[in-house]
C-alpha cells in the first residue's frame, strides 16, 4: 500500500459477528504501527470489506454495513449454507442450485444493506459467471462481477445486447418467484 497508495483493499472472509471485524481492524492498525515504527509509511485509508458467504452475515447485513466500507458476496458458500447442501458430496450435489429464490431474496437484502450505508457491494462466485445471473446480479444494482476469465465473453455479450432496465425488470420477476421451476424457466426464457 505504501508504494501503490489507493489501490489496496482488505477483504475479510467467514465474517460471523462484528467482534471479528474489531479484532481485524485492531490488527491492521498494530501492523500499521509496526510499519511506521520501520519507516514505512503505508497507505492512511485502506478499505476493510467483508465476504457475505454465510447467511447469519447476509441477515445481519444491515448492521454489518456500518463497520465495513464495501461487501463481496461469496455466492458458492452463501448457496451451499442457506441450502444446507455440500456441493462436494455427489449424493447432495444435485439440490444445489443458485437460482433457488431465496438465495436472491438475500443477496437482494445484502445489496438493500449496502446501499442503505452507501457502501459498495460486488459479486465472487460461480454465479457470476451464468450469463442470466449476471444479468440478474446487475439488474439488481451489483455492477462488479468477479467470474472465471473463460466466462467473460459470454456474460459481456449479454450484459452489452440488454438495456439496464431489461436486466432491472429481470430482477423484479426473479424477486417475484417462490419457486426454484419459476426461476428456472424464467431464466431459460429471458436467455432465448
Amino acid at each position: 500500500s505504501a508504494e501503490f497508495p489507493g489501490q489496496t483493499r482488505i477483504l475479510i472472509p467467514m465474517v460471523s459477528s462484528t467482534d471479528e471485524i474489531n479484532e481485524v481492524k485492531k490488527e491492521i492498525e498494530n501492523v500499521r504501527h509496526r510499519l511506521v515504527e520501520n519507516d514505512i509509511q503505508p497507505d492512511e485509508d485502506i478499505p476493510v470489506g467483508m465476504m457475505v458467504e454465510i447467511p447469519s452475515a447476509a441477515i445481519q447485513a444491515p448492521y454489518f454495513a456500518k463497520e465495513v466500507d464495501f461487501f463481496s458476496i461469496g455466492t458458492n458458500d452463501l448457496t451451499q449454507y442457506l441450502l444446507a447442501v455440500d456441493r462436494g458430496n455427489a449424493r447432495l450435489s444435485g439440490r444445489y442450485d443458485q437460482r433457488h429464490p431465496v438465495l436472491w431474496r438475500i443477496i437482494n437484502h445484502v445489496v438493500k444493506a449496502a446501499d442503505d450505508q452507501d457502501i459498495p457491494v460486488s459479486v465472487c462466485g460461480e454465479l457470476a459467471s451464468y450469463p442470466v445471473a449476471a444479468a440478474c446480479l446487475v439488474g439488481m444494482g451489483i455492477p462488479t462481477l468477479s467470474m472465471s476469465p473463460v466466462s467473460i465473453p459470454q456474460v459481456k455479450r449479454v450484459l452489452t445486447e440488454r438495456t439496464l432496465e431489461e436486466m432491472q425488470m429481470l430482477a423484479n420477476q426473479v424477486m417475484g418467484c417462490d419457486q426454484l421451476d419459476e426461476v428456472r424457466t424464467l431464466f431459460d426464457n429471458w436467455n432465448s
